[in-house]
């Protein structure tokens, strides 16, 4: 009698490792085989058979090459037998294979050599199926190809920079709009690529992007290979990866050269049309100023007549003191009216708007006291503009002027209020005359619309329908606002709102 109890134990150690390694590979989410060394299947697990379609008895006993993609087999036939040849080197293989439905698997496997009593005895491998990630490669591979070729071929010229402002990418257009090739502008700074006089601000710009803020379109100068500056319309994005960290910077520009010369004679335009309106205006301020220096001349001539008839030093005096006041009347007339009738190139200033008000008023009042309209000024201190004088005393005077003419057949009261109101100076020309109608209202400030008739077709005052057009252009290339408000014979006003002038203060 032998005592087989250790022997009768490890078999049964041995069939609980079986099974246990047995349902490991059965239940493996990968595919696992076993082949001899001519390639044929002598084990299977379900998840192999379930990737390919076949059943465990369709598969033992045939060859691997069998399911292999035609142009997959020789190169997989190749590193089989290369294994054989250098049994220690790491095989890692991705091929095709043919599900039984006639489908393409993508799939990867580290085959290893079996060794059997020193001999080769075949090879074990865990196949996984990557056709989702192919997929998902080949999309993301065209998406590259579909945003390689929009970038390269885009009508827009297109600069791709790092985080310090070099130059990692740039599409054809870009090249040719400063005048290089693309390899060449590959390095460089961008501070290579503006004008002199902007590169502190375009550092102060590339630190606001990588710090994560978002910059509307803004304009520079760009310069070029051979040296020649021009003006672009920038758009620069931070680019960020799928876990939000910063790449490189985007920047999308455009040649604006056209668009600054239309804008230049736009200006030019309407420069020419403020300053045929301001002569208008001269016009019918003509017949009233003429009357007035007439009446001042008159009134200095009697008083020095009448000096000189009695020869009173009392008399001398007072003619002097009335020639100097008139003297100084004539003189503030003839300055606002030099300075109502010129060209303005200066650009915005700071003023106050009641000053400017008195300059239009010096030159209508004696108008409006002829025509039976009394003045009422209504002014309260405010903050200073920064505004075109000129312009915007063209636009006070189309304010008066208005008024003037609807009351001019019964007379009437203007009056003018200047308040101060939530960061803006308003300005309200008040009059009592016949009104607008409510049908007119939402066009008055139209060109060429006018309920004065044509010019020549008004017996009093016939108009152009351009003056009101005017000091809404003026008033909004401020900031500004003007409306106006009216009920038929009870009166119309304008307001004209002007933003506050906020100088920077330095500390």
């Amino acid at each position: 009698m032998v005592d087989v109890t250790d022997r009768i134990q490890l078999e049964e150690e041995l069939k609980k490792s079986e099974i246990k390694y047995r349902s490991l590979v059965e239940n493996s989410g990968a595919g696992i085989a076993v082949m001899d060394i001519k390639g044929r299947f002598t084990f299977v697990n379900k998840s192999l058979c379930r990737m390919i379609g076949y059943s465990e008895e369709e598969l033992l006993g045939t060859v691997f090459s069998k399911y292999l993609h035609p142009e997959d087999k020789i190169r997989l036939i190749s590193i089989f037998r290369g294994a054989f040849r250098y049994p220690r080197r790491k095989v890692e293989i991705e091929f095709r294979a043919i599900h039984k439905n006639g489908h393409i698997i993508h799939m990867h496997s580290c085959p290893n050599l079996l060794i059997y009593e020193g001999k080769m005895a075949g090879f074990n491998a865990i196949i996984t199926d990557i056709s989702e990630r192919r997929q998902a490669d080949e999309e993301l591979k065209k998406s590259e190809r579909m945003y390689r070729a929009l970038f390269e071929f885009s009508y827009e010229p297109i600069l791709l920079l790092n985080l310090n402002g070099m130059m990692i990418a740039a599409n054809n257009k870009a090249g040719d709009s400063l005048g290089y090739f693309v390899k060449d502008l590959i390095g460089k700074s961008f501070r290579d690529l503006i004008g002199f006089t902007e590169r502190w601000d375009a550092l102060n710009k590339l630190h606001a992007l990588r710090e994560g803020q978002t910059l509307p379109p803004y304009e520079r100068i760009a310069r070029k290979n051979n040296g020649t500056e021009f003006p672009v319309e920038i758009i620069a994005t931070l680019v960020r990866d799928p876990r939000d960290r910063p790449l490189f910077i985007q920047s999308i520009f455009r040649d604006i050269t056209e668009r600054k010369k239309a804008e230049e004679e736009r200006a030019r335009l309407q420069a020419q049309l403020v300053q045929s309106e301001k002569m208008a205006g001269i016009g019918t301020l003509t017949s009233g100023i003429a009357h007035e220096f007439n009446n001042l001349l008159q009134i200095m001539s009697g008083n020095v007549q009448l000096a000189q008839k009695t020869k009173k030093p009392e008399d001398m005096a007072e003619a002097l003191e009335i020639v100097a006041d008139i003297s100084d009347r004539t003189t503030r007339i003839i300055r606002d009216l030099l300075m109502f009738s010129r060209q303005d190139t200066e650009g915005e200033e700071p003023c106050d708007v009641t000053e400017v008000i008195e300059s239009v008023l010096s030159l209508t009042e004696q108008q409006l006291r002829k025509n039976n309209i009394e003045l009422v000024r209504d002014y309260e201190e405010t903050s200073e503009l920064r505004v075109n004088k000129g312009e915007l005393q063209q636009v006070f005077l189309n304010m008066v002027t208005n008024a003037r003419d609807a009351m001019m057949a019964s007379g009437g009261t203007l009056t003018i209020e200047v308040r101060e109101k939530n960061g803006n100076v308003e300005v309200r020309f008040r009059d009592t005359g016949k009104g607008i109608e409510e049908r007119d209202l939402s066009r008055v400030f139209e060109p060429f619309y006018t309920t004065k008739g044509a010019v020549g077709g008004s017996p009093i005052t016939p108009g152009t329908g351009l003056g009101l057009s005017v000091s809404y252009g003026i008033v909004k290339r401020h900031g500004g606002e003007i409306e106006v408000e009216s009920r038929k014979e009870e009166g119309t006003v304008f307001t004209v709102r002007l933003p506050v002038y906020m100088p920077l203060l330095l500390t």
